[in-house]
């Protein structure tokens, strides 16, 4: 295998390629929701849902103080794709049967280590304007006793606020399902 791979890089990106293709949705899925020995499948519903927060999460979650330029982002792109790289050619030396078109063996959640990486991609300053650890432009005394009270730490949109608090409740909804799943596979349920 690691002949047919140092004499022929460009079949081997064409075997890359064509894993990536084939087993991309399997991968999505057992990233997050194929518990156990890959017999305890979370709702696709659920895991769809589960992808989307991520992501959601990853935007909306910025903060004004920590830049990431675009040759940051390069840099983190380059280093996920070397990841995965990496992560299918050790189960192509040590998994899948010589001459074989694909790589078997890879599972979605081989991939988790290196999602921060991902997500630092789709990172935005934007919405750390709206976060609460920006900091307040100082107010005079006058200001404040003109109001008859302390001003507030920040003040965000209200969708800011639906969408923080829609994350909260999803991730708490995700976990009782995942807990399920397990109590419902593994042991005796009469619910």
């Amino acid at each position: 295998q690691r002949r047919f791979i140092l004499e022929n890089p460009v079949q081997y990106g064409q075997i890359l390629f064509n894993t990536l293709t084939y087993y991309g949705h399997f991968y999505l899925e057992s990233f997050v929701g194929i518990l156990g020995w890959l017999n305890k499948p979370l709702p696709g519903w659920l895991i769809t849902l589960y992808l989307f927060m991520l992501l959601i999460t990853a935007i909306l979650l910025g903060n004004q103080g920590i830049k990431i330029s675009w040759r940051d982002k390069v840099v983190a792109a380059v280093l996920f794709v070397g990841g995965v790289v990496l992560i299918e050619t050790g189960l192509y030396l040590t998994w899948t049967p010589v001459g074989q078109d694909y790589i078997e063996g890879v599972q979605g959640r081989y991939f988790i280590p290196l999602a921060p990486v991902l997500f630092l991609i789709f990172y935005s300053r934007f919405f750390g304007q709206f976060s609460p650890d920006r900091p307040q432009a100082p107010q005079s005394k006058k200001s404040v006793a003109a109001k008859g009270k302390s001003l507030p730490a920040f003040e965000r949109p209200a969708i800011y606020n639906f969408l923080y608090l829609l994350i909260s409740f999803f991730c708490l909804v995700s976990l009782f399902i995942s807990v399920y799943v397990v109590l419902k596979g593994y042991y005796v349920l009469t619910v």
